[in-house]
């Protein structure tokens, strides 16, 4: 990921942070002829080493390409906005998008044990909605049979993590403050996100 030095984010507890708040990702591996992705929640199952997990349809035939011999890249992104060059003090500027995004890169490894598919969706439940967890769990042995051998679950092991946050950083701070309220306002919550975002960095700049 192409990332200038204003929006590099090297900060791993950041990172990690952005990943939980943000797990719906997409996963994108070698298919031989072309790329392949497929988008998914992804939840974090170990800091140490940083692990993922998540799991497919069996349907689904990227998973064939997830072995050890072909690294994979696993893509977080947040809240994303167009930024009009009208919230600049010169006209000597041109349109823009913020965003943020963090690319993690690792090792993937199908898991073919029932007992690990049932931890990564048990992993997933609690990251997400842990009623639907106790739902699974009360739900008939016949019907988790049949669902557990119509997914393929996986872990991948990190190897790399970059982060970017571009929020207007190389900018100047009367900017990025006004650019910050006029997003933060706005009724999408996509864009008011990246305005929050902005509010949040240029706090933590001044603290």
């Amino acid at each position: 990921m192409y990332i200038p030095k204003h929006f590099l984010v090297e900060d791993r507890a950041e990172i990690l942070r952005f990943m939980r708040v943000s797990p719906f990702a997409i996963i994108v591996s070698d298919g031989g002829a072309a790329p392949v992705a497929t988008h998914m929640p992804v939840v974090l199952a170990r800091e140490e080493p940083l692990t993922l997990w998540s799991h497919m349809a069996l349907a689904n035939p990227q998973w064939k390409t997830l072995d050890a011999s072909r690294e994979v890249l696993v893509i977080f992104q947040g809240p994303h906005a167009y930024i009009s060059p009208a919230y600049y003090d010169t006209k000597q500027s041109v349109p823009t998008w913020n965003y943020t995004a963090v690319h993690a890169y690792g090792t993937p490894k199908v898991l073919a044990d029932d007992q690990l598919k049932l931890a990564v969706l048990s992993t997933t439940f609690e990251n997400t909605e842990p009623e639907a967890g106790r739902q699974w769990d009360e739900a008939p042995d016949d019907y988790r049979q049949r669902m557990l051998g119509g997914m393929v679950a996986f872990e991948i092991v990190v190897a790399r993590l970059e982060g970017k946050y571009k929020l207007s950083q190389n900018r100047a701070r009367d900017e990025q403050v006004r650019v910050a309220e006029a997003l933060s306002k706005q009724s999408d919550t996509l864009v008011a996100g990246v305005g929050n975002m902005m509010k949040r960095n240029l706090t933590e700049k001044k603290e």
